[in-house]
């Protein structure tokens, strides 16, 4: 099978230096990690790498199909399709994970996914209780303190902060649009116009 302009340019944007750096600084500059993916959605959850919050990580771990986190992911790619915009989405736990569309010639060729945050404009950490017993729903039937233990390391920001955060993320996106033309101008300098 050939592949499509937008998935050879998210293959180029995925081996470049600039998505490394840019991911990198997000990191460094936020504490979260950022996961860029192809936009077909494969149906698969789509996990935030060695910085991806504990308690995302341990629910996936224990539920195996991840159900609750791929609905998530999956409820951001059907927003994402209809209107390729910035969206965010809050899970059971109330975590919210975002979803920025990298847009390239007016094409959707990538999406970008951060967060895994709790947002409270106090700071506080929301009681456990409403979540352990949404664990319980889903069948979780172990101990709970290790997820206890996971929520409470869960990132905490105001609603100004990730405004902020969604801003650093449309501003990398559109890095990455940059970098995608200027690569593809310079492949293509050579050609005769038509």
């Amino acid at each position: 099978r050939t592949m499509t302009t937008g998935e050879l340019i998210f293959q180029s944007l995925a081996r470049s230096k600039t998505a490394r750096d840019r991911a990198q600084t997000f990191h460094e500059a936020t504490g979260l990690s950022l996961r860029m993916v192809a936009r077909c959605d494969t149906g698969e959850r789509v996990s935030l790498h060695t910085a991806e919050n504990p308690f995302c990580c341990l629910v996936a771990k224990t539920l195996g199909d991840s159900r609750p986190c791929l609905a998530v992911q999956a409820q951001l790619q059907r927003r994402l399709n209809q209107k390729p915009s910035p969206h965010c989405v809050r899970c059971f736990a109330g975590l919210r994970e975002l979803a920025m569309p990298v847009m390239v010639g007016g094409e959707h060729v990538a999406t970008l996914f951060a967060g895994q945050v709790l947002v409270n404009n106090q700071h506080d950490r929301p009681a456990f209780a409403p979540v352990a017993r949404a664990l319980r729903r889903l069948g979780v039937k172990q101990d709970l303190r290790p997820f206890a233990q996971a929520y409470s390391q869960t990132p905490v920001v105001t609603s100004r902060q990730f405004r902020a955060l969604t801003q650093l993320l449309a501003w990398f996106a559109d890095d990455l649009t940059r970098y995608a033309q200027s690569t593809m101008l310079s492949q293509h300098a050579d050609e005769p116009l038509a």
